[in-house]
C-alpha cells in the first residue's frame, strides 16, 4: 500500500520558471492540465492544490503569464475551479522589482485557498506598487471573480484591474459583440521599432479610436 501524501494548511512558494517543451515527460503526464509549451511554474501551482489540506492556503510569487496566456487555458480552468482567490499583488514594473537578481519577468504575488462547496465569498483583493520600495503603500481595489472573468467562457481570461480608468476599459471592452475583424483592427506580435514609426502608429491609433469609440485615446 503506498504511503499516504503529507498534506499541508499553508504554502509559500517561489516556484522556478522556464518554458518546457511538447516533449518533456512533466508535460505529458499533465495533458489535463496544461497544453502547448507551458511554464513549469504552471505544474508548481497545481501541485500545491493537491498537497493543501481542506481550506489550506497557497501563497505564489510567478510570472503573471497565466492570467491571460494561451498555454495557460487549461490551467486557468483548473485553477478557478480549485482555488480561491483572494488576494493579488501587482508590481508595475518589471525593471525596478527585482532587478537586482536579474529578474525581468512581470511577476504578481497571489494568495488564495483550496475551495470548499460551501464557499460563497468571490471577493478578491488586488493590490499594486510600483515596486519594492513602496510595497508597504499599495494601492488596493476589490472586485468580484465574475467581474474579472468569464467563468463561463472557454479562455477564462482573468483581468486585473488596478484603478477605474482601467476598470472602465474592460467593461468597454465587454460590450464590443463580434471578433477584432469585425472592427477592422488588426494585431501584430512581430518586433515594432518604435522610435522609427511613432508618428504613424500614433495617427492610426487615434483615428481608429475615435472612429469605433467616439473618444481620442492619447
Amino acid at each position: 500500500m503506498a504511503d499516504e501524501i503529507e498534506k499541508f494548511d499553508i504554502i509559500i512558494s517561489n516556484s522556478p520558471y522556464f518554458k518546457l517543451s511538447k516533449e518533456d515527460i512533466r508535460v505529458k503526464v499533465s495533458q489535463s492540465i496544461i497544453n502547448g509549451q507551458p511554464n513549469i511554474y504552471s505544474l508548481f501551482m497545481a501541485i500545491t492544490f493537491c498537497l493543501l489540506n481542506d481550506d489550506g492556503q497557497l501563497i505564489f510569487i510567478v510570472p503573471r503569464s497565466f492570467i491571460s496566456g494561451r498555454y495557460f487555458r487549461l490551467f486557468r480552468n483548473f485553477f478557478l475551479n480549485n482555488i480561491q482567490i483572494s488576494y493579488i499583488h501587482l508590481f508595475n514594473t518589471r525593471k525596478d522589482t527585482f532587478s537586482k537578481d536579474n529578474v525581468l519577468q512581470e511577476t504578481l504575488i497571489l494568495k488564495g485557498k483550496k475551495k470548499i462547496v460551501s464557499d460563497t465569498d468571490n471577493l478578491i483583493t488586488i493590490s499594486s506598487s510600483q515596486g519594492i520600495n513602496d510595497l508597504s503603500t499599495p494601492k488596493k481595489k476589490s472586485n468580484l471573480l465574475e467581474d474579472l472573468t468569464d467563468t463561463d467562457s472557454v479562455e477564462k481570461i482573468i483581468h486585473l484591474p488596478v484603478n477605474n480608468e482601467e476598470e472602465d476599459i474592460i467593461k468597454l471592452f465587454k460590450t464590443w459583440k463580434g471578433s477584432l475583424n469585425k472592427y477592422d483592427i488588426q494585431i501584430s506580435t512581430a518586433p515594432v521599432v518604435s522610435f522609427r514609426s511613432e508618428e504613424f502608429l500614433f495617427k492610426i491609433h487615434k483615428r481608429i479610436a475615435h472612429h469605433y469609440f467616439g473618444f481620442i485615446m492619447l
